[in-house]
């Protein structure tokens, strides 16, 4: 469990992308924020379009309402890949966020590796990210991502806590000693 507030964002078309996230927001007892295409992108005709959409680096529309933020200490952010790319849906999202975004860490779930997703994560949001993580079938499939996604989450997380400015007013100050 964290003693920072955490956010994480993802898009998932084919319900990994979805485990992966909700698997570390349980972790982690953060917020959890679905990016909900504004395309339809089931079935073959949607897997052609995130094809080309990946491969052409379009946005989409973004349905329902996003949680700010710039109310967070960390935002995960995860993406499916499309075409060696990063998802319309997050590179929207992106768009859209990155100047409200504190310190960030990005994961991608994929077919296979090498892809430039992740480099793209870092591009638009103009942030090193605080971890980096990509997970390809294999290890969806055999549940060997647990152990990777535990020690991204550990890379993620600030070591120390968050900083909070706390105002000191005449009332809260320490009486001098009695002579």
């Amino acid at each position: 469990m964290s003693a920072h507030k955490v956010l994480v964002v993802f898009y998932s078309r084919t319900g990994k992308t979805e485990k992966v996230a909700r698997a570390m927001a349980a972790g982690l007892d953060a917020d959890l924020d679905r990016l909900i295409d504004g395309r339809k992108r089931e079935g073959k005709l949607g897997y052609l379009s995130a094809f080309f959409d990946g491969a052409l680096e379009r946005r989409t529309r973004l349905e329902g309402k996003r949680r700010d933020p710039s109310q967070y200490d960390l935002v995960i952010i995860g993406s499916p890949v499309w075409n060696g790319a990063l998802s319309a849906p997050v590179r929207s999202y992106l768009h859209e966020y990155w100047s409200r975004l504190p310190e960030v860490a990005f994961f991608a779930t994929c077919g296979q590796r090498g892809n430039r997703a992740l480099r793209q994560m870092k591009e638009l949001s103009e942030r090193d990210p605080r971890a980096a993580m990509e997970l390809d079938e294999d290890q969806l499939a055999s549940g060997a991502y647990q152990e990777k996604v535990a020690d991204f989450v550990s890379c993620a997380l600030p070591m120390e806590p968050p900083h909070r400015e706390i105002p000191v007013t005449p009332s809260d100050a320490i009486p001098p000693p009695e002579a």
